[in-house]
């Protein structure tokens, strides 16, 4: 019996119910096609962010098999799951996302090693039919180029819906390591290869700016940490 009351002071005292209001505002919406096809997926990935402040972001993901939503808040250390259970059609409807669990003990995981001494290959060819630019870079551990750490081929076009806006972007990375005249396109398709063979492709659908503020209320608070 006094285990039992043990377990449930534990229980009551690491998930506490809320009923606090938040609200994020988002003034940039990117909305991403991705088939892995190591996990076997194909879902619609939308990405809402606020220029002016990379701190926290908004990402919806929409799938056959699959619908859901999560808040990070990296100043705060947050996480914020919410469930989908409608058909999303615009923006709007985010504000109908329900269980809303936070988690305030957030740690994102490691995005695996980062090689300092890495060497990397560079090539490129211009798809005058397609209008398009088509870049293919390969990253090697070393200069021994044995173990590839990175195999990706960049698509840039000139879709008027797609456009680059970082100062971080691959585009800008291009321009200026290799010269390439990159100003007039922007990234359409990426295909991340593993061994030799398509493993994730990633279309951008569309990329528009926007003026959403996003209001929840939390239904439940964890405390613990989370690793994601």
């Amino acid at each position: 019996m006094k285990l039992s009351y043990l377990f449930i002071f534990f229980l009551i005292s690491n998930i506490s119910s809320s009923q606090d209001k938040f609200s994020y505002y988002f003034d940039s919406m990117t909305v991403q096609q991705i088939s892995d096809y190591k996990n076997n997926f194909d879902d619609e990935f939308i990405f809402l962010r606020n220029s002016k402040d990379s701190t926290y972001s908004l990402t919806v993901r929409i799938g056959k098999i699959k619908k859901e939503a999560s808040l990070i808040d990296d100043k705060k250390k947050w996480l914020v799951r919410f469930d989908i259970d409608f058909d999303y059609q615009q923006l709007e409807d985010l504000n109908k996302l329900t269980n809303n669990m936070l988690y305030t003990n957030f740690r994102p995981r490691r995005r695996g090693k980062v090689y300092k001494n890495f060497v990397e290959d560079f090539k490129f060819e211009k798809d005058t039919i397609n209008n398009e630019t088509i870049v293919h870079l390969k990253r090697f551990k070393n200069k021994k180029k044995k173990k590839i750490i990175w195999d990706h081929y960049y698509f840039f076009g000139k879709r008027n819906n797609v456009y680059d806006t970082k100062k971080n972007s691959i585009k800008n990375y291009l321009n200026a390591k290799y010269n390439l005249d990159l100003n007039t396109f922007n990234l359409e398709k990426v295909y991340h290869l593993e061994d030799g063979k398509l493993a994730i492709k990633t279309e951008e659908i569309k990329q528009e700016s926007i003026d959403f503020n996003f209001s929840f209320k939390t239904d439940a608070v964890f405390p613990q940490i989370i690793f994601r």
